[in-house]
């Protein structure tokens, strides 16, 4: 099966006070379609640099990012920008939700901006779908870790992304709710037979991927 997404030979530097510090050093890998991989590593070892630049949100110093048929290290930022709207999804640690919206407004802002006819409806459905049907006129404030995660899981899934990027999504989970949060995510990923990259310090989360790629000083060391 060829690779949905491809990262050749990358290298990621940046400019510090102690000189120029390397991120990322010759990291090649491959994403199938539907495949499911775990970064793990230190911290500091540039998992969640590695996460931003397969996903286009920086560009490497040296290599290239295959998605699909498009070279994203030769796109401008609005170009990646719209080939993110059309095929990536993301969820984060911090959820980053917008404080100003309700969770159904959270989810159909990605929908509103990608042009659906029916944004709201389908926000609603994803909503109902992970158990926030009595919560969707709720603001994050107003929802504990555990429902702010589901409405971000919710923001992510509802665009149909071919490939879904996930930078420590339980980190602010307790274990009970973080749990639950991971049988969703995997269960949506298998339905919708999404690629999904996620940069970890959970093993526990790591072995539910089907491979596990170790990040160390910037290198790729071994894989599991």
């Amino acid at each position: 099966m060829s690779a949905i997404l491809s990262a050749q030979s990358i290298k990621r530097k940046i400019n510090t006070k102690a000189g120029l510090l390397t991120i990322l050093d010759d990291v090649s890998l491959d994403l199938k379609k539907g495949e499911s991989v775990a970064i793990q590593g230190a911290s500091g070892s540039g998992k969640s640099t590695l996460l931003g630049v397969l996903a286009g949100l920086d560009i490497p110093q040296q290599g290239k990012v295959i998605i699909g048929d498009h070279d994203i290290t030769e796109l401008d930022e609005d170009q990646r920008a719209l080939l993110r709207a059309d095929t990536v999804g993301f969820v984060f640690q911090s959820f980053y939700l917008i404080d100003d919206l309700s969770a159904l407004e959270n989810v159909a802002l990605p929908l509103e901006l990608f042009g659906h006819k029916a944004p709201f409806d389908v926000a609603a459905e994803w909503l109902e779908k992970l158990g926030m049907k009595d919560r969707l006129k709720h603001f994050p404030k107003q929802l504990s870790g555990g429902e702010q995660q589901r409405v971000a899981l919710c923001r992510a899934f509802a665009v149909n992304p071919a490939i879904l990027f996930a930078d420590e999504p339980t980190a602010n989970l307790d274990t009970a709710t973080a749990e639950t949060v991971l049988d969703q995510l995997f269960s949506l990923q298998r339905e919708l037979n999404t690629s999904m990259v996620i940069a970890t310090h959970d093993k526990a989360l790591a072995k539910r991927c089907d491979r596990v790629l170790y990040l160390q000083s910037g290198r790729l060391v071994s894989e599991a």
